[in-house]
């Protein structure tokens, strides 16, 4: 039986194993949207556990627990990391056929070398090896965000928090540029702030010398 989720996951036949392999492997990523935060790559701390890595702000993950009716205290409330991280595993079979599922998987294989897949039944084994792989080191934000090959990442965030972005400026030794966007309809709505002007002037800029330094 051909193994779960493998090295040619997704990949179907011998021109896109080859493609693949010669070419987009190791391409650098340039991410046009994404959910990074500036200020945790910035201070770079080392996650408690895996609940803390995986559910402490990814609200994809919190919308699949609110799906399948999950109490609020289990995604965003006072529960403990374990507690969080077994409902969330509760919730994971139910997501056969959607990305999140594969999402998780991948993460699992090529982060914490674990293949058995997720579930209510095999969260107690996974939470522990996750957490001793945490504590053994290589978890803080910039030692994943190495290996990513990342040439640009470009953070969702308000406009009006761009100047809280500098942080970003000053990460070292990580081999990626930091960009804050935001989605069009927050633009539509800080049309009828006195700021727009000033912000839309701003972004010109920004976007200017982002270009410029791209190409």
């Amino acid at each position: 039986m051909k193994k779960f989720m493998d090295k040619d996951f997704l990949l179907s036949t011998k021109t896109a194993k080859e493609i693949y392999r010669r070419g987009a492997e190791k391409t650098p990523i340039f991410d046009w949207h994404c959910h990074l935060s500036p200020k945790e790559i910035y201070e770079n701390k080392r996650p408690a556990d895996i609940a803390e890595l995986w559910l402490s702000g990814d609200h994809y993950k919190w919308r699949v627990m609110r799906s399948c009716g999950v109490a609020e205290e289990y995604i965003t409330g006072k529960k403990s990391g374990y507690e969080k991280f077994k409902a969330f595993a509760s919730c994971l079979p139910y997501c056969i056929g959607n990305p999140m599922y594969h999402w998780t998987h991948l993460e699992l294989q090529r982060y914490f070398g674990i293949e058995t897949p997720l579930s209510e039944k095999t969260a107690d084994e996974i939470y522990q090896k996750c957490n001793e792989k945490i504590r053994a080191g290589g978890f803080t934000p910039r030692e994943l965000k190495n290996p990513m090959l990342h040439v640009s990442a470009q953070q969702t965030t308000l406009p009006i928090l761009w100047n809280t972005m500098c942080c970003s400026r000053k990460i070292q030794n990580l081999n990626a540029a930091f960009c804050p966007h935001s989605v069009p309809t927050v633009h539509w709505a800080l049309n009828s702030l006195p700021l727009s002007r000033g912000l839309r002037r701003w972004k010109r800029r920004y976007t200017a010398r982002f270009i410029l330094s791209v190409s």
